[in-house]
């Protein structure tokens, strides 16, 4: 019974820490949700006991076009060294098809994992944590965006 009850505090924690991750990235509340499994009630007492560390965050729906990522050549960089982290780091969890909280709260953390080291790594982008995630899943799927050489010099491109 006890290591039921630990079960539960040990998956309860890491929603938490995962929601919190996500507020210090910056990322709307729909998505917190869908990646934690936290209802919104758990997420306003969150961003409550925050708001003297929390930083601004976007409202409004997350992103659905992948425009963003072909609109300038720096954009266009971006997106496929992005995607390719994605495809690297992320790549397809088992376990996200099941739509459990725990497959979604494992996709959220690998999610968190990238988008910390792209911040290190490209520390101006202008792409948001909801970017990364809809580069993440369009490369998973495979059908709207993928991987090409270029024809003249044969770099990595998102295509």
């Amino acid at each position: 019974m006890s290591g039921d009850i630990d079960d539960h505090n040990e998956r309860d924690l890491r929603r938490r820490r995962l929601a919190t991750q996500l507020i210090d990235f910056e990322a709307r509340t729909r998505t917190i949700m869908e990646l934690t499994g936290l209802t919104q009630h758990q997420l306003r007492t969150l961003l409550r006991r925050a708001a003297g560390k929390a930083k601004s965050r976007s409202r409004g729906p997350a992103p659905t076009s992948l425009e963003v990522f072909f609109a300038t050549a720096r954009s266009r960089s971006e997106g496929t060294v992005l995607a390719f982290l994605c495809h690297t780091l992320v790549h397809t969890l088992e376990s996200k098809s099941t739509g459990s909280h725990e497959a979604s709260v494992e996709y959220g953390e690998r999610l968190c994992e990238v988008f910390d080291l792209w911040q290190q790594t490209v520390p101006n982008s202008r792409l948001e944590f909801e970017h990364m995630r809809l580069i993440a899943e369009g490369i998973e799927r495979g059908v709207e965006i993928g991987f090409d050489f270029c024809g003249e010099c044969h770099a990595l491109i998102l295509i």
